[in-house]
């Protein structure tokens, strides 16, 4: 094994921006799951 570790991140150019989409495709099945269960009650 090599002590290199240069693994790139396919679509975006950091990890944090991969962190960020995360927590915005969380919040928006937050909402989505909200809108939908208000809506068909």
């Amino acid at each position: 094994m090599s002590a290199n570790n240069d693994d790139k991140v396919p679509v975006f150019r950091q990890w944090r921006q991969w962190y960020w989409f995360v927590i915005v495709l969380l919040a928006l099945q937050v909402i989505l799951f909200y809108l939908f269960t208000k809506h068909y009650a």
